[in-house]
Order: structure tokens, then sequence, then C-alpha cells
């Protein structure tokens, strides 16, 4: 039994150690290819998020996308800013993925951490 509960135990330190390497190897990827596309944190993070809903998104639109965030930059706390955001967000991703597709879009956004 002890042996079973040290294997078990080896394999439970193995796949963390694995798992970590893939976080890793994740990270060092995804800093290259935003260094390679010229983005910052924020509109790095529109482009990935965007990404899994519209494979065809270009950095130059998630720039556009960041740039309308910082048009507003208290719309996390005042309404008014919000709704002008939101409008602002569907104008950019209706073109992108459509009316339906832009309203869950736009939620995903704006449920993004900013730095």
């Amino acid at each position: 039994m002890y042996n079973d509960l040290v294997t078990t135990g080896h394999i439970a330190t193995q796949q963390a150690l694995e798992h970590y390497e893939e976080l890793a190897e994740q990270y060092v990827h995804a800093h290259e290819e935003r260094q390679k596309l010229g983005l910052d944190a924020n509109a790095f993070t529109i482009y990935m998020k965007l990404k899994q809903e519209v494979p065809a998104v270009t950095a130059q639109q998630a720039a556009v996308l960041n740039e309308t965030f910082t048009r507003f930059p208290d719309y996390q706390w005042n309404e008014q800013q919000k709704v002008k955001l939101r409008a602002d967000l569907y104008k950019v991703l209706y073109p992108l993925c459509g009316v339906v597709q832009s309203v869950a879009v736009a939620d995903k956004l704006l449920k993004l951490e900013r730095i």
C-alpha cells in the first residue's frame, strides 16, 4: 500500500511538472506572438479572446478595439461610459462577426481585466 501511495504521489508530481512546463511553453509562445504582432498587453488579450470567436481577426482589429476601450477609461463604474463603449464595440464587431455574435463577443471583452 505504501508503494502505491509513493507511486501515486510521484505520478501527481510528474503530471504537475508536465503541466507547468506546458504553461511555461504557452507563455513563451504567447510572448513571442505578442511581440511579433506589436500589440500591448491589453490589445493582445483582446486579440486572443477574439481569435477564439472570430479566427480571422487581425492584430489591427484588436488594436482598434483596444483603442475603443481607452476612450472610456471609467466604463467599469460609469454606466454612461459603459453604454457608449458597448455601442462603439458593436460598431467594430458587427462587420467581423455579425449582429448576434457581436453582442456575445462584446460581453466577453467587457469582462476581460485590463492593465
